[in-house]
C-alpha cells in the first residue's frame, strides 16, 4: 500500500482520538443500501483497495480489518497482501466484524460511523447485540468524506428515462394502485421507498447513475393521493416531468428527503432492513409502520408479459454467446487473453437490438483465476487463453426486454480426469435442481441441497449461494428470493432464480455452470417445479458419461434440441454448424 494511505490511516486514527471513537466502521455502501454502488460512493474500496462488493472495515487505534465472505477469500489474500490491512475470513456466524468488536472493544466504548451508509436494521442488531458492553454509537461521523477530495468522482447526473409500457407490461398508475391498496390496508398514509430498483420498477422508469444497472439515485414517497420523488432535479428532463406530474408524482430534490422530519407525514411505512440510519432518524414527526417493502415482492413476481420479454433477451443473449465462443474455439489465429475474451462478448451483445450494457463486469477466468469466483480480468495481467486447461466466463446482459446472467465452463483442449469428476458432479447438482418439483410453501433454502448433494458426496462443496433472483432490466441480483442455506423466502410461480452450483479448486481451476430457471406451477397446481430460461450449450467433453444416469443424459440431450430451436433461426450456417456440434445427441 502507497505511504499516501499509511498518512490517511494515521490522519483517521488522529480524528478519531479527537472525537473520542474507539472504533469506526467503513461500510462499502450508498445511502440505499445497494449492492451495487456508484463510484463515488465506494469508500471502502478507496481506502483498502479491496474490490469485492462484500466487505466491511473496522479501524481502531491498534488493529485494520476487513471482514469479507468465501467469494472473496483468494481475491482477498492478493490484494491485500503487503498491507498493514488483516483480512478476516467469514466462514461461520461467528466470524463478523460484530462480533470482533464484542471480544475485542472495552465497555462503553464508542463505534463510529456513517449513518446514510447503514441500515437502520443492521444499527438495532448491533445495539441489540452490544446492550451488555454499553457500547455508544455515533452515526454522525464522516471522516471518510473529509479525507477523500482529491481524484473523488463526481455524483452521477445523467438524465432518467421512461421505461415504455410496451417492455413494463404493467403502467405505473396501476403499479402504484396496488401499493396504495396495501397502504390502505395497513391504515397507512405513505410507503417511503429507498431501494433503486423498486423506484425504477413502480415508476417505470430506468437511469444509468449505477454501472450495469439501469437505476438513478432517488427516495420516494408514496400516498394515498399524491407521490413525491427526491431525485436531482437536473436528471429530469420536462417531458418527463409532465408525464409523471399529470399522474400526481411530483418532482422534489433529493437533499429535501432529509428535511422530511419538518411536517408530520401521519403514518409511514418503512421497510427497516432497506431505509439508513439518517434517514429514518427524519421520521421522527411521523408514526411508523415497520414491514417489508410491498413493492419487493411485486416486483420478484413477473408478469406474463415480463416473462415473454425476457425469453426473448435470453434467446439473443443465446446468440451473442454463440458468436463469441465459436470465434474463441475455432479461429487458429486467436491471441486471445482474459481481458480480450471479455471484450468480445460485450462486441457480439452489442449487435443485438435493444441492448443497453453488461449486467455485470464479466468473469473471464483461465485455469486458477477461474477459482477466483468473482474475478475480473483488466488488460495488463490478464492471462492469455491456450488450448489447455478450463476457462470459466460469466456474464450477463442488460437488453430493454430482460436481464441475463448466464455461466459455462469450457476446456479447449483434453481436460483432466480430475476436471471431468468435477465438472460432471456440477451438473448432475445443476440438473437436480433444474428438474426439482416441490409443494407450495417451498423456500430456497430446503432445496439448496440439490444443487451440493454430488459434490458432498466427493467431499467437494462451493462457499456461495446456489442461485440468486434476476431483475427485470433492472439489477442482476434481486430479492427476496433465492436459493441457498439462507434464503427462506417462499418461491412463487413467476419468480426467475440463477441455478449455479460449482467447484473450485485454489491455484488450479474454477467450474460453475449457471442458468436461470423461471418457477412455474407444474400440472398438479398444488406442486412447483422450474423451467429453464437459459439457451447455450452445456460442454459435452467435460462430462464422465459414466457418472451419468439415463435420466441425467435425456436432460442434457433435451436441453441441448431446445437450445438448437431457439437461437438457430437467426444464426448464419458457420455458426449453426458449430451450435449443432456443441449440441450433439449423446448415449450413456
Amino acid at each position: 500500500m502507497p505511504n499516501l494511505k499509511f498518512n490517511l490511516f494515521s490522519n483517521l486514527r488522529a480524528k478519531m482520538r479527537a472525537r473520542d471513537v474507539d472504533a469506526l466502521i467503513v461500510l462499502d455502501s450508498d445511502p440505499h443500501l445497494g449492492e451495487y454502488i456508484a463510484d463515488y460512493w465506494k469508500c471502502r474500496e478507496w481506502i483498502s483497495g479491496f474490490t469485492g462488493s462484500n466487505g466491511v472495515m473496522v479501524i481502531t487505534q491498534e488493529h485494520i480489518g476487513l471482514w469479507t465472505d468465501s467469494r472473496y477469500f483468494i481475491q482477498g489474500d492478493k490484494e491485500l497482501d503487503g498491507t498493514r490491512i488483516t483480512l478476516h475470513k467469514m466462514i461461520g456466524s461467528s466470524d463478523t466484524y460484530q462480533d470482533w468488536l464484542m471480544n475485542q472493544l472495552d465497555n462503553s466504548s464508542t463505534i463510529g460511523f456513517d449513518g446514510r451508509l447503514m441500515s437502520i436494521f443492521t444499527l438495532e442488531q448491533l445495539k441489540k447485540k452490544a446492550a451488555k458492553k454499553k457500547f455508544k454509537f455515533d452515526s454522525t461521523v464522516q471522516f471518510i468524506e473529509e479525507e477523500w477530495i482529491e481524484g473523488r468522482p463526481d455524483l452521477p447526473t445523467k438524465k432518467i428515462f421512461l421505461f415504455d409500457d410496451r417492455y413494463a407490461g404493467n403502467p405505473r398508475k396501476n403499479k402504484i394502485e396496488s401499493v396504495r391498496e396495501q397502504l390502505r390496508n395497513a391504515n397507512a398514509d405513505w410507503l417511503m421507498v429507498t431501494a433503486l430498483d423498486e423506484i425504477a420498477w413502480i415508476f417505470n422508469l430506468r437511469g444509468r447513475d449505477v454501472s450495469y444497472n439501469p437505476v438513478f439515485y432517488a427516495f420516494a414517497l408514496i400516498g394515498l393521493k399524491d407521490c413525491y420523488l427526491f431525485i436531482n432535479e437536473r436528471k429530469v428532463p420536462e417531458a418527463v416531468k409532465r408525464v409523471l406530474e399529470n399522474e400526481n408524482v411530483f418532482i422534489e430534490e433529493y437533499d429535501r428527503a432529509y428535511s422530511i422530519n419538518e411536517v408530520s407525514y401521519g403514518t409511514i411505512m418503512v421497510d427497516v432492513k432497506k431505509v439508513n440510519v439518517t434517514l429514518y432518524n427524519q421520521l421522527r414527526n411521523s408514526a411508523i409502520y415497520r414491514c417489508t417493502s410491498p413493492i419487493e415482492q411485486m416486483k420478484a413476481i413477473k408478469s406474463t408479459i415480463e416473462i415473454q420479454h425476457i425469453n426473448n433477451a435470453m434467446i439473443k443473449d443465446g446468440q451473442a454467446l454463440t458468436k463469441a465462443f465459436q470465434w474463441l474455439m475455432t479461429s487458429k489465429e486467436n491471441e486471445c487473453s482474459e481481458y480480450d475474451f471479455s471484450n468480445k462478448i460485450v462486441e457480439c451483445r452489442k449487435e443485438k437490438l435493444g441492448y443497453y450494457g453488461e449486467s455485470f463486469p464479466a468473469i473471464v477466468g483461465y485455469k486458477e483465476n477461474g477459482a477466483i469466483v468473482h474475478y475480473r480480468p483488466n488488460k495488463e495481467s490478464a492471462l492469455k487463453i491456450e488450448p489447455t486447461g478450463l476457462l470459466l466466463c460469466d456474464s450477463g446482459g442488460q437488453y430493454l426486454d430482460g436481464t441475463t446472467d448466464i455461466t459455462r465452463t469450457f476446456t479447449l483442449g483434453d481436460p483432466t480426469a480430475d476436471e471431468k469428476l468435477a465438472y460432471t458432479l456440477v451438473l448432475k447438482g445443476h440438473i437436480a435442481l433444474a428438474t426439482a418439483k416441490f409443494p407450495r410453501g417451498t423456500n430456497g433454502a430446503q432445496l439448496d441441497i440439490l444443487a451440493r448433494q454430488y459434490l458432498w458426496q466427493h467431499d467437494k462443496n462451493y462457499g456461495h449461494g446456489t442461485g440468486h433472483g434476476v431483475g427485470y432490466f433492472l439489477n442482476v441480483h434481486e430479492g427476496p428470493q433465492g436459493i441457498s442455506p439462507r434464503a427462506h423466502v417462499i418461491l412463487e410461480p413467476g419468480m426467475i432464480v440463477s441455478n449455479e452450483p460449482g467447484y473450485y479448486a485454489p491455484g488450479a481451476y474454477g467450474i460453475r455452470i449457471e442458468n436461470l430457471i423461471l418457477v412455474k406451477e407444474c400440472t398438479n397446481s398444488n406442486f412447483l417445479c422450474f423451467e429453464t430460461i437459459t439457451y447455450f450449450p452445456i460442454q459435452i467433453e467435460l462430462v464422465n458419461l459414466d457418472l451419468m444416469t439415463d435420466k441425467e443424459i435425456n436432460w442434457l440431450n433435451v436441453y441441448h434440441r431446445k437450445v438448437k430451436d431457439v437461437l438457430i433461426p437467426e444464426l448464419d450456417d458457420e455458426l449453426t454448424e458449430w451450435l449443432c456440434t456443441q449440441c450433439r445427441e449423446i448415449e450413456g
